[in-house]
């Protein structure tokens, strides 16, 4: 039978193991416990215009707008029409989303969306709800390994022959596989203030880089305009499609000049709370017209008053946060890479759906789609070729790593004043100074912990040399001192 690895455990990691357990001896590798990442924490819902006013038309004209055309509109539409069928295969396979009292679906409207067309699970918990019904369809033939830690892939002649992987006892295994699916999930855990698990530190942007695999539009990095201050935790976008305003201390509305008020595009909005959060005004999510705010948002509820904020008084303390990585591995519509039999799915992926700008609740849909297309297409490939020889490489005790790596404070310190939401060419050529010496310190002998600060400065790098090469600003991407150009920005990164 043929070997496949997958290493990530979110809706991306769990749709591809589903669907390709019948016909293949399937493993997910975790880096922490089988409820951790960014699939769990997601408050927003899944986009689909399954409305009888809505139209694969809008959702496809409201993506592209968002993503300011840097997306590839044959992507799009492609992904916005089979996404839609895939909502309604999830309905039918167990009634998901959230009703109202006649059993109709309730769909909300986000940033920059034309039409409410986003549904929810749980109110403010669709992606703890998702990733619970992903895992109970998950079949039990499907291997998981928790607490291992991905070191890099295994290459051979351009093609990709496994993984090496450090269990939780320290060991390191070198894995032969007939196909590797990369399901890493974002960057987010290179920032000081980040919607995402901690442990989404970049590790298969990294693991790519250091194989020579291509890479695309790393420099778009979306910052959420609405954690609670302080870095404590998302509040959903949705609360604002609800009523919500942004507001200043005084109760002046912060958007009140600027086209689609609080729920215009996540960069613009997130610029104008950086902006006022940076010349020492504090910003507030007024919610004090949304009704029955406590049932609707539960989880952000209980999150504010673990931290002692009163929502009676009508006002919950935003900031801004590291959300969304729309650059990525380079991947086609299966979910291929430059490197064969290396596949990427899910955040770590860059489709060319989302361009310069995430569309609001567009990655779980992204993460859904994407793996079915890249399950039906490995599939069919490995059909093809005989199952590789089953036994592992090698195995060996790791042992520590006596290169000096700075504490991950220091690097989220640097990477947040490099590259945060308003960039300039100064502060990327002091991080670029700052982070070359690290670049090539061996890896085959590090800790898990010695490899994650590892990835996460490389990681980094990369981004921030695309962020300086592109002078122009667009979409997530604003530098201070743009040349305002207008030719075409160049997408890949080799």
């Amino acid at each position: 039978m043929h070997k496949i690895y997958i290493a990530g455990g979110g809706a991306a990691a769990l749709t591809a193991a589903n669907y390709l357990a019948e016909y293949a001896d399937v493993t997910l590798i975790m880096k922490g416990k089988r409820n951790r990442g960014n699939s769990w924490l997601a408050q927003g819902g899944i986009a689909g215009a399954v409305s009888p006013e809505d139209s694969l038309k809008s959702h496809v004209q409201d993506t592209m707008k968002a993503g300011c055309f840097l997306n590839d509109l044959q992507m799009v539409k492609d992904f916005i029409k089979e996404g839609r069928e895939l909502l309604q295969e999830l309905e039918q396979a167990g009634s998901l989303f959230d009703r109202d009292n006649e059993g109709n679906v309730l769909l909300g409207k986000e940033g920059a969306h034309s039409f409410p067309r986003v549904l929810h699970a749980g109110g403010d918990q669709t992606g703890r709800k998702l990733m619970e019904f992903l895992t109970s369809k998950l079949n039990p033939a499907v291997s998981v390994m928790e607490d291992t830690m991905v070191m890099d892939l295994l290459t051979e002649k351009g093609q990709c022959r496994g993984l090496i992987v450090q269990d939780k006892q320290n060991v390191c295994h070198w894995l032969k596989a007939d196909a590797v699916i990369l399901a890493t999930g974002g960057i987010g855990g290179l920032f000081l203030n980040t919607s995402n698990d901690i442990q989404s530190t970049g590790d298969g942007l990294a693991m790519a880089w250091r194989s020579g695999v291509k890479l695309q539009d790393l420099e778009y990095i979306q910052f959420h305009p609405t954690l609670l201050a302080g870095g404590r935790g998302l509040i959903t976008e949705a609360i604002r499609g609800a009523g919500a305003e942004l507001i200043l201390e005084d109760g002046e509305r912060l958007m009140k000049h600027i086209p689609g008020g609080s729920l215009a595009a996540r960069d613009v909005v997130a610029r104008e709370v950086f902006r006022h959060t940076l010349a020492g005004k504090k910003v507030y999510l007024d919610i004090s017209n949304v009704p029955h705010f406590k049932t609707r948002f539960p989880q952000v509820a209980k999150m504010c008053m673990e931290e002692k904020i009163i929502l009676e008084n009508g006002k919950i303390p935003v900031e801004t946060g590291a959300h969304f990585h729309m650059g990525g591995i380079q991947a086609d519509k299966w979910g291929r890479t430059s490197l064969n039999n290396l596949y990427a799915i899910g955040e770590t992926a860059c489709t060319s759906v989302h361009g310069a700008n995430r569309l609001a609740s567009n990655s779980l849909l992204e993460a859904l789609v994407f793996a079915r297309r890249c399950a039906l297409v490995i599939k069919n490939n490995i059909n093809e070729k005989a199952p590789i020889n089953r036994e592992k490489f090698l195995s060996f005790r790791s042992r520590e790593n006596k290169a000096e790596l700075p504490e991950k404070q220091e690097i989220k310190n640097k990477v947040t004043e490099a590259l945060g939401v308003i960039r300039d060419s100064g502060k990327l050529r002091e991080f670029l100074k700052w982070s070359d010496p690290y670049l090539y310190i061996p890896s085959l002998a590090a800790s898990p912990e010695v490899q994650e600060k590892r990835n996460m400065i490389i990681s980094a790098h990369i981004i921030c040399e695309a962020a300086l090469k592109n002078t122009e600003s667009l979409g997530a991407h604003f530098r201070a001192d743009s040349t305002n150009t207008k030719e075409k920005v160049t997408h890949e990164l080799n």
